[in-house]
């Protein structure tokens, strides 16, 4: 989770609501804002729905996996996901 947030507030992915739209609290979730309008930052890998994070697992995990760099993330994305329980992590 630590680069998956170090993702988003790099500008290197974002989160969007449920229909893809900006969320609230957009500069806590990849976007910037740009004249008047929010725009979305680097590749989307999830949704906010209230308090929930859902992540999509292959995207996230990529984006995981480059903000590791050299040291690549030990575990294949699927080995992720059954440890972490899903995709779903519960508020910010």
């Amino acid at each position: 989770m630590a680069l998956v947030k170090a993702a988003l507030a790099s500008g290197s992915a974002h989160v969007a609501d449920r229909q893809g739209r900006v969320p609230d609290r957009p500069e806590c979730w990849g976007w910037c804002k740009r004249n008047r309008s929010w725009l979305a930052q680097g590749v989307r890998i999830g949704w906010i729905e209230a308090t929930d994070l859902f992540l999509e697992p292959e995207a996230s995990y990529e984006v995981a996996q480059h903000m590791a760099g050299a040291e690549l993330l030990a575990v294949s994305a699927r080995t992720l996901r059954h440890r972490s329980g899903i995709g779903k992590f519960k508020g910010r």
